[in-house]
C-alpha cells in the first residue's frame, strides 16, 4: 500500500516524514482512518508528520523515536537529552547556523581525533550526512534521529543562546545546574556525556532500534543502547559553556527577525527584478558592494545586516520611468521630483515588518547629500548615517557600470565610474568612502573575462534558480539564469561561463542535450557541467556522466552545498588548464584593479607594466606584493609611481619567481596608501 493515499498526487504538497507515516500504516501500527487524519493534520499545520503523531497522542515520543530509528537503522536522542545538552562553540563553528537551518539538523558531538561528527536529524530520506560531510570536510558524519520540534529548539538554544527554547515541548526538562552538559575527554573533542550515546546503561539512549550493540565510533568500546533505568547516574560535573551572542536568526524566527528579513527580502527582490530588463540583479549587486564596504569599515554584524536589508529594499515601490540613484536625482529635476514623492515607499511597504531603527534611518537618508543639499531632512556630512552614505555611493556605482540607461546612456568601465564618483565626492558622497569603494567594488563591472567566475543556472523553476543565483552571488560569482533550453542555448553561444548547472527536465528536450551545445561553444567550451535535478534514477545518472558532467546532484540539495561543490569543480578545472597569464590594456583595466585581482586570487608571479618608454614590474607571492621596480624607483616608491599610469599595457607571468623581498605590507594596505598619496598629491608624474 506504500505510495497510495491522498499524498500521492503531488510530491511537492507532501508533509515531511511521509515515509514514517506510510510505514506505520503498512505495519499495522495505525489504522487507515488515523493515517488520513494525521496526514491532513500535518498538511494543515505545515509541520512534519512526527509532530502530528505526537500532538494527537497516537504514540509517545519514546515509542515514535524508537520506531523511526529502527526504520533507518540508527539511534535516537530524546527531547530531554537535547534540552540538557550544552555544546561547544567550536562545534557550532564547524556547522554554521545557516547550514543547520537549511538542512534542519543540529550538531551534537565531534571527535577531533577520529574526525567524526554526530548530528541529529528528523529522518534520513535525504542524504544529509553526505551534504554535511562535504561542507565540513570531516571524515565521517553520523546521523541520529530526534523530534523535529526538539531540533528546532536545539538550534535556537545553541546558536541563538535562548535558554528557554525548549519550554512548551513535552518531555523537555531544562537543566537546573551546570552538570547537565556534554563533558570533554582528554583527546580534545566532545565525548558522549549526558546525551547518552556512550558509557553505560545509565547514560544509554532509550533504544537503538537494532536490537544489538553498536560501536560508539569514538575510539571507545562497543556500547549497547538500552531502555532507561529508574535510577540514573548524575553526569560528570563540568562548567557550562558560554555560547555568546550570535546575530543569526532563529529557525522559527518572528516576523521582525533581522536575519530572516534579509534572506527573505533578497530572494523576493531578485524575483521581482527578473522583469526589470537592464536593472535585473541591480539590488543584489548593490548589496554585494555594500557588504564588501562594510567589512572594510569594520561594521558590526547588526550594522551589516541592516545595511544589506536596506540595499535589498531601497528600490521597492519606486516604479517610475527613472532610476532614482543619488547621482541621477542630483542631476535631473524630473528625477528629483519623482524621488521626493517616492522616497518613503520601501518604508511604507515594509511597515508591517517592523523594520529596525537602523534600517529605517538608512532608507530615509538615501537622498541626503554630503553638502547638505539633499532631502528630506537636509542632513550633511557625518550627520548622515554611515549605512546611507555607503548605500548611496554603491547604488550610483552599480547603476553606472551595469545600466545602459544611466545618464551617460552607456555602461561605463569600472575606472570611468570611479572617476565620475570621485568628481562628486564632497558634494554628493562622503570623500572618505572613495578608497573603500575602489576596493569594495572588487571586480564588479570589470571588462576582463578572467576576473570573476561565471555560472549559468538552467532551471524552469524560477524561485529555485533565484535562490541558487543569490548564493553564488554572495560568494562573488557572476550568475546568469535561463528558465528553458532555448534561452540556455542562446546564453551559452553569446557569453563565457566557467560552469553550467542544469536541471534535466527542460520540456521537449532534456538537459542532457545541452552538453554538445556547451562543447561547441567558442566561449564556454571549457566550462564544467553539473546536473542538479529531481530525476535520480540510475539511467539518468549514468546518462549525465556519459554526457561529460562533472557531478550529478539530486534535489533538494542545500544551495550552500551546491556552491561549495561548484567552487571545487571549477578550481580543479583551473588547475588542469595550462598556466596562462593575465594581460591587457590599462585603459580597459586600471592597474589598481589588476593588483586587486591578483591579490584576491592569491597569485604568485611577475606583473610587467609598460607605458611609453617606461616599464616596471611587481612580484607577487601568494597574493602579496613582495618586490617592485619602476625606472629609478624601488619597493614602495616604485609601486606608488606605477599606480599613476593610465595608458599602457600589463602582462602577468605566473612562471617568473623572485627571491628579492623589498616589501612586506599587505596588498590591500599598499593600495590604500597609494590612493591616499594620489589624493593628497604626494605622488607626481
Amino acid at each position: 500500500m506504500t505510495g497510495q493515499g491522498p499524498h500521492s498526487a503531488s510530491s511537492k504538497a507532501q508533509p515531511a516524514g511521509m515515509r514514517i507515516l506510510d510505514k506505520l500504516r503498512d505495519d499495522g501500527r495505525i489504522t487507515a482512518s488515523t493515517y488520513e487524519s494525521l496526514y491532513h493534520q500535518a498538511r494543515r499545520s505545515g509541520e512534519p508528520v512526527q509532530e502530528a503523531i505526537l500532538d494527537g497522542s497516537v504514540m509517545s515520543e519514546a515509542d515514535l523515536l524508537k520506531f523511526i530509528a529502527g526504520l533507518y537503522r540508527t539511534r535516537f536522542v530524546s527531547t530531554e537529552r537535547l534540552a540538557k545538552a550544552d555544546l561547544d562553540r567550536e562545534l557550532l563553528t564547524l556547522v554554521p547556523r545557516k547550514l543547520a537551518e537549511r538542512l534542519f539538523i543540529c550538531p551534537i558531538l565531534y571527535d577531533k581525533q577520529a574526525q567524526l561528527l554526530s548530528i541529529v536529524v528528523t529522518d534520513l530520506e535525504e542524504d544529509l550526512a553526505k551534504q554535511v560531510q562535504l561542507f565540513t570536510n570531516v571524515r565521517e558524519v553520523r546521523p541520529y534521529i530526534a523530534r523535529p520540534a526538539s531540533i528546532r529548539a536545539a538550534i535556537r538554544k545553541h546558536y541563538g543562546g535562548d535558554p528557554q527554547a525548549f519550554l512548551g515541548i513535552a518531555g523537555a526538562v531544562l537543566p537546573s545546574s551546570p552538570t547537565d552538559v556534554i563533558d570533554r575527554h582528554d583527546g580534545g573533542g566532545l565525548s558522549l556525556g549526558s546525551l547518552g550515546i556512550g558509557r553505560g546503561p545509565a547514560d544509554a539512549l532509550e533504544l537503538d532500534g537494532l536490537g544489538g550493540g553498536l560501536s560508539s565510533g569514538f575510539g571507545g568500546p562497543s556500547t549497547t543502547l538500552e531502555a532507561p533505568r529508574a535510577a540514573k547516574k548524575a553526569p560528570p560535573r563540568v562548567a557550562a559553556l558560554d555560547l555568546g551572542r550570535l546575530e543569526m536568526p532563529t529557525y522559527d524566527a518572528p516576523k521582525n527577525d533581522l536575519g530572516s528579513l534579509v534572506e527573505t527580502a533578497a530572494v523576493l527582490v531578485s524575483l521581482i527584478e527578473q522583469t526589470r530588463a537592464e536593472l535585473r540583479g541591480h539590488s543584489a549587486m548593490v548589496a554585494r558592494i555594500c557588504m564588501r564596504a562594510a567589512e572594510r569599515l569594520s561594521m558590526s554584524e547588526t550594522e551589516k545586516a541592516e545595511l544589506r536589508l536596506a540595499a535589498c529594499l531601497h528600490d521597492l515601490g519606486k516604479h517610475a520611468t527613472y532610476h532614482l540613484t543619488a547621482f541621477n536625482v542630483s542631476r535631473f529635476d524630473g528625477h528629483r521630483m519623482q524621488a521626493e514623492k517616492t522616497w518613503e515607499a520601501p518604508l511604507k511597504l515594509f511597515e508591517p515588518a517592523n523594520l529596525s531603527a537602523g534600517v529605517r534611518a538608512i532608507l530615509e537618508s538615501l537622498h541626503e547629500r554630503w553638502d547638505g543639499k539633499g532631502f528630506p531632512h537636509k542632513r550633511a556630512g557625518k550627520d548622515i548615517p554611515m549605512g546611507a552614505r555607503v548605500l548611496a555611493i554603491a547604488e550610483t556605482y552599480a547603476d553606472l557600470i551595469a545600466n545602459p540607461k544611466n545618464p551617460y546612456r552607456r555602461t561605463l568601465t569600472r575606472q570611468e565610474a570611479l572617476d565620475v564618483i570621485r568628481q562628486l565626492a564632497g558634494q554628493l558622497f562622503d570623500p572618505s568612502l572613495l578608497d573603500v569603494l575602489r576596493l569594495a567594488a572588487g571586480t564588479e563591472g570589470s571588462l576582463s573575462g578572467a576576473v570573476r567566475q561565471r555560472v549559468l543556472i538552467v532551471d524552469p523553476d524560477a524561485a529555485e534558480a533565484t535562490v541558487l543565483e543569490l548564493r553564488f552571488a554572495d560568494q562573488g560569482w557572476d550568475a546568469a539564469v535561463a528558465t528553458d533550453r532555448q534561452d540556455a542555448v542562446r546564453l551559452i553561444g553569446a557569453e563565457r561561463f566557467d560552469l553550467v548547472i542544469s536541471e534535466v527536465d527542460l520540456g521537449s528536450e532534456d538537459g542532457f542535450s545541452l552538453a554538445p551545445v556547451l562543447r561547441a561553444s567558442p566561449k564556454s567550451k571549457e566550462a564544467a557541467l553539473v546536473y542538479l535535478t529531481s530525476r535520480a534514477d540510475r539511467d539518468s545518472v549514468n546518462k549525465g556522466f556519459a554526457a561529460g558532467a562533472a557531478d550529478y546532484l539530486q534535489k533538494p540539495t542545500a544551495p550552500e552545498v551546491v556552491v561549495a561543490k561548484a567552487s571545487q569543480i571549477v578550481e580543479v578545472n583551473s588547475r588542469k588548464k595550462a598556466a596562462a597569464g593575465l594581460s591587457g590594456s590599462l585603459k580597459d583595466m586600471g592597474l589598481p584593479e589588476v593588483v586587486q585581482v591578483l591579490g584576491q586570487g592569491r597569485k604568485s608571479g611577475q606583473l610587467r607594466v609598460s607605458s611609453g618608454n617606461n616599464s616596471g614590474e611587481m612580484h607577487f607571492d601568494a597574493g602579496n606584493i613582495v618586490h617592485a621596480l619602476y625606472g629609478k624607483h624601488r619597493a614602495g616608491d616604485a609601486f606608488y609611481a606605477m599606480l599613476l599610469l593610465k595608458d599602457g599595457d600589463f602582462a602577468f607571468d605566473p612562471n617568473v619567481k623572485t627571491t628579492e623581498r623589498s616589501l612586506n605590507a599587505s596588498t590591500e594596505s599598499l593600495l590604500l596608501e597609494g590612493m591616499r598619496r594620489i589624493d593628497e598629491g604626494l605622488i607626481g608624474d
